[in-house]
């Protein structure tokens, strides 16, 4: 009897170890990245980020502790298999940074972004100006999650998801000054069965917009302010704006221009939003 037990703990043990050694990780410092947030460490990033997405199985590009420079970089797809960002420090932008984006990813499937640490945008602007990046894009990244990491001091809005589905936001944390220009907290576009929850939000701007082509959103246990609350819209900038299938429930809303609001252009485009649980 005591040959059998220690025969099947060794089998447990063995599937632990096989469990564990199926995510191969890539540690961003043996690409040459160097913590301190004076060096540039994009290339890095990037030579990390393909390789993970290369990896024929479930991949961890890691992030240890520390604070590291990043320019402008698309992290795109599609992956090979699962894949993880496990950011554990802070990614600082370089200050004064234009355009459309700092840190995009796109084109992936089964995304995990985690680990506790920072997206740092240097920001926030002093008054709205042209030309000014959204600190973290999704573009057509589908059945994945975002949970416990900080997105903060943006220069526009935090985090804009666009044709994504089926993706997860949890226990994350966005924050820019209440006086800050167009710092939307979450911005989503296009996008089908996306939920936010337990998040916490203070921006210049809305904490949460659900803009035209969103279906089956939920947002719940939401702290939003400052700020200008939780929004649908604009619609009626084009014909035939649809948002629809919204449920905000349990979020708390305080020192915000609004609580709940849809917005319109004041034209006679064509559009609907329907079906929402507030």
């Amino acid at each position: 009897m005591i040959g059998s037990k220690f025969v099947f703990l060794l089998f447990l043990a063995l599937c632990f170890c096989l469990g564990q050694s199926d995510t191969k990780v890539y540690n961003l410092k043996d690409y040459g990245a160097v913590e301190g947030g004076n060096v540039d460490t994009s290339q890095a990033l990037l030579k990390a980020w393909n390789d993970a997405c290369k990896w024929n199985g479930q991949s961890m590009l890691q992030i240890s502790y520390g604070t590291y420079l990043v320019n402008p970089v698309t992290l795109q797809g599609p992956c090979i298999g699962q894949i993880k960002f496990m950011n554990s420090g802070t990614l600082k932008a370089p200050s004064g940074l234009r355009g459309d984006h700092w840190i995009d990813f796109r084109y992936i499937d089964r995304l995990t972004l985690l680990g506790g640490g920072q997206f740092d945008g240097q920001g926030p602007p002093t008054q709205a100006e042209p030309n000014l990046p959204t600190l973290l894009r999704f573009n057509f990244v589908t059945n994945s999650m975002v949970q416990n990491v900080k997105l903060i001091n943006s220069q526009n809005t935090h985090f804009h998801l666009f044709g994504c589905n089926q993706t997860t936001i949890n226990k994350i944390t966005i924050s820019s000054p209440g006086n800050s220009p167009n710092t939307d907290g979450i911005k989503i576009g296009n996008s089908n069965g996306i939920s936010i929850l337990n998040t916490n939000i203070a921006s210049g701007d809305d904490c949460i917009a659900i803009i035209r082509g969103s279906k089956d959103i939920i947002v719940r246990g939401v702290v939003c302010g400052p700020g200008h609350g939780i929004s649908i819209g604009s619609l009626g900038g084009s014909p035939n704006e649809v948002v629809e299938q919204v449920k905000v429930q349990h979020c708390q809303i305080f020192n915000a221009q609004n609580g709940l609001r849809i917005k319109t252009w004041a034209t006679n485009m064509p559009g609907f939003c329907q079906q929402y649980c507030l």
